[in-house]
């Protein structure tokens, strides 16, 4: 379940946004995520980023490593925000990592 060692972030000085960047290792999770980005138009450019499937799923690892709830209240924004969310590929991607009762707290489905 573990992740490759390093990662950075991208702070935007006006704002204070921060992106948080994880450069890919060899996991099956981060090829599927950059195999799916997404770009979004943001002003007058299109940004890429990673699908939200990913984020929920990364995030469930992240919370299984280190306990920190953060990860799974961000996670139960997602399932709030986002309709489009596809609750059954974050599934399976949880109980493919063992994070499935994380899953379950964050408020995903699991049948």
């Amino acid at each position: 379940m573990g992740l490759p060692d390093g990662y950075f972030n991208i702070i935007h000085q006006v704002s204070g946004f921060k992106a948080d960047c994880y450069p890919a290792g060899d996991d099956d999770l981060m090829r599927w995520g950059l195999a799916h980005v997404q770009r979004l138009p943001v002003a007058d450019m299109v940004v890429p980023v990673a699908p939200p499937e990913y984020i929920a799923a990364m995030k469930l690892r992240f919370f299984a490593m280190s306990g920190q709830e953060k990860h799974l209240r961000d996670i139960r924004s997602m399932v709030r925000l986002l309709p489009s969310l596809d609750h059954r590929l974050v599934q399976e991607w949880s109980v493919r990592y063992g994070v499935s009762d994380a899953w379950r707290l964050a408020g995903g489905l699991t049948q």
